[in-house]
């Protein structure tokens, strides 16, 4: 039998033990209320097997991100840890069970659960060690994320302030280029300008451009 089959084949049982139970758990208290002279107590409606199976794949898809569309790809990760999956003693049949017994309390949440397991021979210590070996593995993997990351920041720091420095030396060079134009200009002009005077205290007409032609008679 497939991985698929035995999958299917393990939510039909856990769907089927979870009807029986329901079924006798209203039983009993139906008994228990008769007994007592008490109102009769109203069990909330037990859900059709197809509805609990819908419901555990369901709570198997993976949870969109909120900032990305970002999906870990968790199968591969745990393969390159080399953790051997099995079918049933994991964390995500854990979830998937508890997910089916949500409308109880957290303590019998966790009764239902561990008989459902036990009832297939599940063991526990194993569910655990399953459960550590993929937070290890998810731990390790962040971790080399985190250091790429870290690593790509500050490489990228430095080319900023690298850049950032010859940035700071070409404004510099402007401004040194602009300060000697400024002053080279008003230089020239100011003595030109003298220059000019001399020339019309001389009587030389016309104004100071080098091709004037004109002489003292």
């Amino acid at each position: 039998m497939d991985e698929k089959s035995k999958d299917r084949s393990w939510k039909e049982k856990i769907s089927n033990l979870i009807f029986e139970e329901n079924a006798r758990d209203e039983n009993l208290q139906e008994d228990a209320s008769s007994e007592d002279n008490e109102a009769p107590y109203s069990s909330p409606p037990i859900k059709p097997a197809e509805t609990l199976v819908r419901k555990q794949e369901e709570s198997s898809r993976p949870i969109p991100t909120a900032e990305s569309d970002l999906q870990l790809n968790l199968k591969e990760i745990y393969h390159k840890a080399g953790i051997q999956e099995s079918s049933f003693a994991t964390p995500e049949q854990v979830l998937e069970l508890q997910a089916t017994f949500s409308d109880l309390p957290l303590d019998l949440q966790k009764q239902k659960v561990l008989k459902t397991l036990a009832s297939f021979k599940v063991d526990i210590n194993a569910v655990v060690d399953n459960t550590r070996a993929k937070a290890t593995a998810i731990r390790n993997f962040l971790s080399g994320i985190q250091t790429g990351a870290q690593s790509t920041i500050e490489t990228s720091n430095q080319t900023i302030g690298q850049l950032q420095a010859q940035m700071d030396a070409c404004r510099q060079r402007i401004t040194e280029a602009q300060a000697l134009l400024d002053q080279t200009t008003n230089q020239c002009r100011r003595e030109m300008s003298q220059l000019q005077g001399v020339l019309e205290f001389l009587g030389v007409s016309g104004s100071f451009d080098g091709s004037t032609k004109s002489r003292l008679k």
